[in-house]
């Protein structure tokens, strides 16, 4: 039976995805070893992380240009060269500056070349169901998050930390670069003029002017401020609690696991509803879950703020792939999610460094999720107030914005 190559496409961006984001959210296993081996504090451990996400933040827009002037293929098998030699070296750090340049600078710059890649990539080769399809390779995060954590806690308890980073950096350079060389451009159909259902197609400078933009884009911001506080600390909560590394890692094990069938469910109601008010459902579910983490009363609780973490945090990433194109279009795709994602990235990134900043200073994660979640209920607000953008036509009578 022949297999159309959009699902070796979906496959590929579902391998980078599971790759890359396990490796990120495996980072709160290796905090407690790295601050009990060096004796740094929590807040100067995760700002590792957020250079991380600082350096992806500022190259994206950059790859994101690129990936629409040479294609997805070789800005990922760079980036995947980048991160995996990252890693290798980050398990050889013997000060912190060393953990900042080499998991910072170097992944970060290494991540920076899948954002916009891998969402060009699967929007040009799906013309339906784009939802569908964001959903099902970005749930590669999902089994990512799901498996990469338990291994590193499991690398460290038998070997040490130092190994866990050698065995993601060989991992990441087999798998990463692997895919990447199957990320074909679509091939130019002759005489095609182009689907009813593309919309209105935006340049990058266009698409900035727009208040749309910046309106989801801020949306962006805050909600991955808000959500990477407990991603990034949630182990060691967890151990803070009373409870085990291992019950630590597993809490990210579940997030990821229920992240998995977010992802396909949120990208399904978003082909069914509109990536708009889907969006806000999908925000408030997150924020309402992180406030219960806060607040659970009993640990067990934790499990089920977790799984709904899980189901939201999933969603996120497709629906906002699927709005961006469904905003903008197809043509400069890959410049407009590049200049997008850096909210993103720098979202994450504060965000990991602010729950170690103010655990520092209070002793405690409590006023730390309690900050998320009023950035997710900003956020909620934003994707509200979002509108599909107007574009300004000049008629004989004057000016006037019509939807795009």
């Amino acid at each position: 039976m022949r297999i159309e190559y959009r699902w070796l496409i979906l496959t590929s961006v579902f391998i980078v995805n599971l790759v890359f984001f396990g490796v990120q959210f495996s980072f709160g296993v290796f905090l407690k070893p790295l601050v009990a081996e060096f004796g740094w504090s929590r807040g100067e451990t995760s700002l590792a992380y957020t250079i991380l996400m600082v350096f992806s933040a500022i190259f994206s827009f950059v790859t994101g240009l690129l990936t629409d002037r040479v294609g997805s293929r070789k800005v990922v098998i760079g980036g995947g060269i980048l991160f995996g030699a990252g890693l290798l070296l980050s398990g050889l750090t013997t000060a912190l500056w060393q953990l900042y340049l080499f998991f910072g600078v170097l992944c970060g710059i290494g991540k920076a070349c899948f954002n916009s890649p891998l969402v060009v990539a699967i929007a040009r080769w799906f013309d339906r169901n784009r939802g569908l399809a964001f959903g099902l390779s970005l749930s590669g995060t999902g089994i990512g998050t799901l498996l990469l954590p338990p291994l590193a806690n499991g690398v460290i308890a038998t070997a040490s930390w130092r190994v866990a980073f050698q065995v993601f950096g060989l991992l990441s350079l087999v798998l990463i670069l692997g895919a990447g060389l199957l990320l074909k451009p679509k091939p130019a159909v002759a005489g095609a003029t182009g689907r009813s259902d593309e919309g209105e197609q935006w340049n990058v400078s266009e698409a900035l002017r727009t208040r749309t933009f910046w309106s989801i884009g801020f949306t962006n911001l805050f909600c991955c401020f808000s959500h990477a506080i407990p991603l990034v600390h949630i182990a060691a909560y967890a151990t803070d609690l009373g409870a085990t590394p291992a019950t630590g890692a597993l809490l990210l094990a579940v997030i990821g696991g229920v992240s998995i069938g977010g992802r396909v469910l949120w990208g399904l109601l978003a082909d069914r509803f509109g990536p708009g008010r889907t969006l806000v459902a999908c925000l408030l579910t997150q924020t309402t879950s992180i406030l219960g983490l806060a607040l659970a009363p009993q640990f067990w609780m934790l499990y089920i703020f977790a799984g709904g973490l899980g189901l939201a945090y999933g969603g996120v990433y497709p629906l906002y792939a699927t709005a961006m194109q469904y905003y903008f279009g197809n043509r400069s795709l890959g410049g407009i999610y590049g200049y997008f994602s850096t909210g993103a990235l720098l979202g994450m990134g504060l965000g990991g460094f602010l729950g170690g900043r103010l655990f520092d200073l209070t002793g405690s994660y409590l006023f730390a999720f309690l900050v998320s979640t009023t950035l997710g209920a900003v956020a909620v607000t934003l994707a509200a107030l979002t509108r599909r953008p107007l574009r300004t036509v000049a008629v004989p009578a004057g000016v006037v914005a019509v939807p795009a």
